[in-house]
């Protein structure tokens, strides 16, 4: 299963963290999202969810940095990250971790 959106809120579902971080870098469900800060419509996400490992990207394609965190069900949530503009993350962890939602931090 193949995701790819822009957001501006948590984030829709996905299945699958041995957490794997790596510079050039959810799904929420409405029960787990808490409120918080709506992201700017420039923040920009890939989710990969076929297989065993998750694949997440996060680019912020704003004009300014912005911290987000990536929130998990069944695993530790990664800590908050600062995106420079035009930066792009990826995340990967493994199953039973599932992606829960992106938040500002």
């Amino acid at each position: 299963m193949r995701l790819s959106k822009k957001i501006a809120l948590p984030i829709a579902a996905s299945a699958g963290v041995a957490a794997l971080l790596l510079p050039t870098g959810g799904v929420a469900s409405a029960a787990t999202a808490q409120a918080r800060s709506p992201l700017p419509g420039c923040v920009h996400w890939h989710l990969s969810s076929s297989g065993v490992t998750d694949h997440l990207s996060v680019t912020n394609g704003c004009g300014a940095g912005h911290w987000f965190k990536v929130i998990l069900a069944h695993r530790r949530d990664f800590k908050c990250t600062y995106y420079a503009p035009g930066n792009t993350w990826n995340w990967s962890w493994k199953w039973p971790g599932k992606f829960s939602a992106l938040h500002n931090c």
